[in-house]
């Protein structure tokens, strides 16, 4: 099982993922602000750390 996770391509294809979902999670929570422009230092902080907890 473990010789699987360290694969290239495994490794590749979850780091894919895991970007798409992110990104979804930032759209769905920060989605307002980014259509209205109002991305402020905070906002930007807190869609960061949307991509740093998921790690």
């Amino acid at each position: 099982m473990l010789a699987i996770t360290s694969e290239r391509e495994v490794i590749k294809r979850s780091l894919k993922t895991s970007l798409i979902v992110r990104s979804i999670l930032a759209i769905i929570n920060h989605g307002d602000a980014l259509l209205a422009l109002n991305t402020l230092l905070d906002r930007v902080i807190k869609m960061a750390l949307t991509y740093v907890c998921l790690i």
